[in-house]
């Protein structure tokens, strides 16, 4: 039902919404919203738990999403002068899969692909990123002294990072999508490499600014110039392709490559095992874990560079 409304609906009429001039911006702003509701719902969820309970919670979100609903089925803005499709629903189903259709739109499939790389390297790492803080490098998640003076700093960091996403995809809007792409890849490529190294929290975490950096400004380029190659007049029709490469591969193949690198490293390191919540004894991450996805991230350049030969003109 989620993917429905947000993957299939909200991200049709985004693209409707917006022209190539300014999705740069529209970009940065989606890109906000994950982060924020990440920290409202932390702060907020956890402390009404401890007051309603989890059910309560639970029936609160449901309640502010419908709500959500409520809201933008009434304030969205959209044109009434479509036309009904007269295809077929399995014909149109299958639409972005045929051998026609990828030859005609060969740029967007490229750009897809280059989704699908960065993904897949950025999900080598990320299911492991807290698990390796907390048990290779040896930060206390669970024991946090959350003072008033770290909270205000937070805060300040929180807003810095907002206005960097912001000026990141003005930078794009004003610039050029292909002006910054390579930059933006590098910056998350480098980052990853660097982070091997790190055997500190602390100095992981100054790291990590690196790769986080070229990850959104990477997102964000890659999204757009998706959005960009999307025929105006098949949307709705090139959404369910568009999660293949965004959700399902990344996720798919990421997980399981990054899992065979830590399996093939694991000797190297006396990290040893650990017992995660599910009461399964597994290995601890290991730092070739992040070279290894810097590795697959240098496929980004393969279509990256076919884009360029295979755009068209509009």
């Amino acid at each position: 039902v989620g993917s429905t409304a947000n993957d299939a609906a909200f991200n049709a009429w985004v693209t409707e919404v917006t022209q190539p001039e300014n999705r740069g911006t529209a970009e940065a702003i989606l890109a906000l919203m994950p982060i924020l509701a990440t920290v409202i719902v932390t702060l907020a969820f956890g402390a009404g738990v401890a007051i309603w309970g989890y059910p309560a919670c639970f029936m609160g979100l449901g309640i502010i999403v419908a709500l959500s609903g409520l809201i933008g089925f009434f304030s969205l803005r959209e044109s009434a002068d479509g036309v009904k499709a007269k295809s077929n629903y399995l014909a149109d189903l299958f639409y972005g899969f045929r051998p026609s259709v990828i030859k005609e739109n060969a740029a967007l499939y490229l750009a897809l692909s280059a989704v699908g790389v960065f993904g897949i390297a950025v999900q080598m790492f990320f299911p492991y990123l807290l698990i390796y803080l907390e048990h290779y490098l040896g930060f206390d998640i669970n024991n946090l002294n959350i003072t008033p003076t770290a909270g205000v700093i937070a805060g300040i960091i929180l807003l810095a990072a907002i206005g960097g996403i912001i000026g990141l995809g003005k930078l794009v809007d004003k610039f050029g999508k292909d002006r910054f792409v390579y930059v933006a890849a590098l910056i998350f490529i480098i980052g990853l490499g660097l982070s091997f190294f790190a055997r500190k929290p602390w100095t992981f975490g100054l790291i990590a600014l690196i790769f986080f950096t070229g990850y959104g400004f990477l997102m964000i380029i890659l999204n757009a110039t998706v959005r960009d190659l999307t025929p105006p007049d098949r949307l709705g029709l090139f959404q369910g392709i568009r999660m293949i490469f965004f959700v399902l591969l990344p996720m798919l193949i990421g997980p399981i490559l990054g899992n065979w690198v830590i399996e093939l490293f694991a000797h190297n390191h006396a990290a040893g095992e650990y017992v995660n919540d599910f009461m399964e004894t597994v290995l601890v991450p290991v730092p070739e874990v992040f070279p290894a996805a810097a590795l697959v991230g240098l496929l980004i350049f393969i279509p990256l560079v076919l884009i360029k030969k295979n755009k068209p003109e509009k």
